[in-house]
């Protein structure tokens, strides 16, 4: 229902706006929108901002495009799940080409790099080592760093040639952004891989890759995180795709 820029735009507020309608669509087409605000936590003016955001004229005109795309998934696939639901509805932004910008830049500084560390903290380590492994087979030097309290190197020879790879679901713990913030310091370039843009992170980072993928957790206890990770191995794959054929032009040329 909505493209990725217009979800890179909301505010963590919006987002738990957005979070609320794509899992409770059915429920919100019959809702007010004090009904929903309250449901969702916020203001009413949120609601309408967020509507705002996404291009919507309305509170009316929001849930007449929740209608239409029921009505859609009805047809397409009447038994879909949630996480289904959730990576399709990445799926639907992937090609837009903010996130493809954002990508491509990850890329080229793939391609320039002398070193390229990855970082990630329990779920998210077994990314990085995914992410690392699949520019590795490339021919790239890569590096995974899993452990948080691995003692940071005292000095690097050329930081401007080391990028890091921070993945975080959040983009908000602590052991990540001190990590961030070291090698941006030592003027090695960040890049990181997060849920949604709005993070302290993604604000340190030189490019930032938001998946935005609704998060979903458990009913009864909700420090259980049910959130898909399809988004992050397609991020990572499409890295390494963008990675080779930059690599691949750059060897055509050579040859000329």
């Amino acid at each position: 229902m909505f493209n990725y820029q217009e979800i890179e735009s909301l505010n963590r507020l919006e987002l738990t706006v957005y979070d609320y309608i794509i899992q409770n669509k059915s429920a919100v087409i019959n809702m007010t929108i004090r009904e929903l605000a309250t449901k969702s936590h916020v203001s009413t003016t949120t609601v309408l901002r967020f509507c705002n955001k996404v291009g919507l004229d309305g509170f009316m005109e929001l849930k007449y495009v929740i209608k239409r795309d029921l009505a859609h998934q009805q047809l397409e696939q009447p038994k879909m799940t949630r996480v289904v639901d959730s990576v399709n509805e990445f799926l639907s932004r992937f090609n837009d080409q903010t996130y493809q910008d954002h990508v491509q830049q990850v890329a080229e500084m793939m391609v320039d790099a002398d070193l390229i560390l990855f970082f990630g903290i329990g779920t998210s380590a077994t990314f990085a080592q995914y992410g690392a492994r699949l520019l590795a087979n490339l021919g790239l030097y890569t590096l995974s760093i899993v452990d948080p309290f691995q003692p940071q190197p005292a000095k690097l020879r050329h930081p401007e040639k080391i990028v890091l790879v921070d993945v975080s679901v959040s983009g908000e713990r602590e052991q990540v952004l001190k990590q961030a913030q070291f090698y941006h310091e030592l003027g090695a370039k960040v890049v990181s891989i997060t849920n949604t843009a709005i993070s302290t992170l993604a604000r340190l980072s030189d490019v930032n890759v938001a998946y935005n993928a609704h998060e979903v957790r458990d009913v009864i206890n909700d420090d259980v995180d049910l959130t898909t990770q399809v988004p992050v191995v397609l991020t990572m794959e499409q890295i390494m795709h963008k990675t080779h054929k930059i690599q691949a032009a750059r060897r055509a040329n050579a040859n000329r």
